[in-house]
């Protein structure tokens, strides 16, 4: 990365990548260490001026709103459906991990498809 001497240059390149991020379209917004990169300027740098240029608050209230919507949403399904409910999952102890292995697992089911032909076993009698 350049160390800009004059500090006007540094001030126009990042007054330019500025414009090119608000000027993008917004399905098609660069990201900011692409811009930073064309611009020679740190991440750093670029995230800290967009943040202090004021146009990430409309992102950032965008963001919001969705998730409100979302919260709203999920309030919604909460009252019509009581028994639904958030779980967190508890940790893969050590020994079931290893069974999650796809060369044990593809070992079981082909020892079961041997018994299966062998014994002729059919969906009603698994």
């Amino acid at each position: 990365m350049p160390q800009y001497s004059d500090n006007n240059i540094r001030l126009t390149a990042i007054d330019n990548a500025l414009k090119a991020i608000k000027n993008s379209p917004t399905n098609q917004t660069p990201s900011t260490r692409s811009v930073a990169k064309f611009y020679s300027l740190s991440e750093a740098t670029l995230r800290c001026a967009i943040s202090n240029d004021g146009f990430d608050r409309s992102r950032r209230e965008t963001t919001r709103r969705l998730l409100l919507e979302h919260a709203k949403t999920w309030l919604w399904v909460n009252q019509d459906h009581p028994e639904l409910s958030f779980r967190v999952p508890q940790a893969l102890n050590e020994a079931r991990a290893q069974k999650a292995n796809p060369i044990i697992v593809n070992d079981h089911f082909n020892k079961l498809e041997k018994i299966i032909q062998e014994y002729a076993l059919t969906p009603d009698r698994i």
